[in-house]
C-alpha cells in the first residue's frame, strides 16, 4: 500500500486508522521529517500508544488526532491518503480532502484501490483484487460506511 501510495518527501499525508503506528512512523520517515504525517485513530488507547511512541521515536512530523464524527484539521487539503481498514462502501467525502495530483489508497470489500486525483472532478481508479484487512470500526463498532468531515 505504501508503493501505491508513491509518498514524496515534500507530501502531506493523511493516515487513517493505522491501527498501530508504524505505518505513521514509516510515512513520517519518507517526508524526510519535513512535512506534517496526520494519523487519525479512532481507538483511546491507540491514540495514547501511538503518542508515546511517536515522542519516543522523535518523530516531531506526525500527529496523532482522536477521530471524531467530524473533525476540522488546519489544512483541508492532503497530498496523500492511506485509509488501512476495509469499508464496505466507497465515501466519497475523502476525494474532496485530496490535492490535485494527490493519490487516496484504501481497501474497499476485498480489494485495494488506488485513486488518483488528476485534477477537481477528474480521478483515475484502479483496483487492486483479493486482499482482506479487518473492518472499519467507528465510536458504536463496525461501520459499513463512514462520514467524515473535515471542514
Amino acid at each position: 500500500m505504501l508503493e501505491l501510495l508513491d509518498v514524496r518527501k515534500w507530501n502531506h499525508i493523511l493516515d487513517i486508522w493505522s491501527g498501530s503506528w508504524w505505518t505513521t512512523a514509516l510515512l513520517a520517515h519518507l517526508c524526510w521529517q519535513r512535512w506534517f504525517v496526520i494519523w487519525l485513530e479512532i481507538i483511546p488507547d491507540l491514540v495514547d500508544l501511538g503518542q508515546e511512541n511517536l515522542k519516543k521515536f522523535h518523530f516531531k512530523n506526525a500527529r496523532i488526532m482522536q477521530a471524531l464524527p467530524a473533525l476540522w484539521i488546519p489544512w483541508k487539503k492532503f497530498d496523500r491518503i492511506l485509509v488501512s481498514a476495509s469499508w464496505d462502501e466507497f465515501d466519497d467525502s475523502l476525494l474532496s480532502q485530496l490535492n490535485v495530483w494527490g493519490i487516496l489508497v484504501m481497501p474497499i470489500h476485498y480489494s485495494i484501490w488506488k485513486i488518483a486525483k488528476i485534477w477537481e472532478g477528474v480521478f483515475e481508479k484502479k483496483e487492486y483484487p483479493w486482499f482482506t484487512f479487518v473492518p472499519l470500526i467507528n465510536a458504536k463498532g463496525f461501520n459499513k460506511k463512514i462520514h467524515m468531515n473535515f471542514t
